[in-house]
């Protein structure tokens, strides 16, 4: 047997093809990349998701950052204004509190109050709108932002209303003063002959006829006044309107530079003295005063409630318009 046949090579066998071993191989090289595939796919995924996550946390800082700045403004110009109004923070929540608390203070110092209001509470508005315009709101809620701004802008307007009427007053209430005066001058012309009483009564004179529209005295009896003074207030549905009208209107005629008294005024003494005849005070007017005092007096009561209503509205709106503002900035947030 040769060697061949003894050990040798076996050359049944195919050389250079690896066999088992060469297909184990290629298997896991193919699972490799499978799972270096996968971990791409992992890696990607978890970056995309990353990438949103940061993005969705930047959308959040904006709209945390928006409530800040509205917090400061509202903080910093709104309590502030009406702390300076004398209106502490905690009677902000009601409303009839506000209302209570304005009408006590208007009803005793209205004119110092309307200066105070004018002079160190204006002010506030129009840093506070300035502060609130300057706040960026994402476009999905601006509206509501802008509606804010637009509430704190109508609220600054009734308060420069109300302190400028308040402020009017002022020259209202020094002819009250006169008042007594100047009508003892007008019973006093009635009932004397004499020319010294003329001219206070004649101030006197112009104030009822504003009062009365115009209508001439002449063609009324003296003892008519009184009931047309009544009438006049009872039959006016706009109370506040009256007292505008009379104490901005009419009341001024009582403070005026003594002028000279005009013939229609001579003619309706003329006439209410040849009725007097100096033989009884019942033909003469002696009660228009009081008429008046009461017209005034009920109708001042309602010119007050339309101001403090004026600066109550200002309230209602904004505190409507931060609520709505603030439940979109919540929902924006995720509250």
């Amino acid at each position: 047997m040769s060697d061949d046949q003894l050990g040798g090579e076996d050359h049944n066998v195919p050389q250079g093809t690896g066999g088992m071993d060469e297909n184990i191989q290629v298997s896991n090289t193919g699972q490799r990349i499978r799972a270096i595939v996968g971990v791409i796919i992992v890696l990607v995924g978890a970056g995309i998701g990353i990438y949103f996550w940061m993005g969705s946390q930047k959308e959040l800082e904006k709209h945390k950052n928006v409530l800040a700045a509205f917090t400061a403004a509202h903080t910093k110009d709104y309590f502030g204004f009406w702390t300076k109004a004398q209106i502490v923070s905690a009677n902000l929540d009601n409303s009839a509190e506000i209302e209570s608390q304005l009408l006590k203070i208007i009803r005793k110092t209205p004119v110092g109050y309307g200066k105070l209001l004018k002079n160190q509470a204006l002010p506030i508005f129009d840093e506070g709108m300035a502060d609130f315009q300057a706040i960026q709101a994402p476009p999905a809620y601006a509206d509501k932002l802008k509606a804010v701004v637009e509430a704190y802008r109508s609220l600054g307007d009734a308060v420069k209303s109300v302190s400028d009427e308040l402020i009017m007053l002022d020259s209202y209430l020094e002819s009250e003063v006169k008042l007594n005066r100047l009508n003892n001058a007008w019973f006093n012309a009635q009932t004397w002959d004499d020319p010294q009483y003329h001219p206070e009564a004649f101030r006197y004179y112009k104030l009822l006829r504003c009062l009365l529209n115009d209508r001439k005295l002449g063609d009324m009896a003296p003892l008519d006044i009184a009931a047309a003074v009544t009438k006049r207030c009872a039959d006016e549905n706009d109370k506040a309107g009256l007292f505008r009208l009379v104490a901005f209107g009419c009341y001024p005629a009582l403070l005026s530079a003594a002028a000279e008294p005009d013939q229609e005024f001579k003619d309706t003494l003329a006439a209410y003295y040849k009725i007097f005849k100096g033989k009884s005070e019942d033909k003469v007017d002696g009660t228009s005063k009081d008429a008046l005092v009461e017209c005034m007096k009920t109708s001042r009561v309602e010119f007050e409630n339309d101001l403090v209503g004026k600066l109550k509205k200002g309230w209602e709106d904004y505190s409507k318009a931060r609520k709505e503002f603030l439940d979109a900035n919540n929902a924006a947030i995720g509250k």
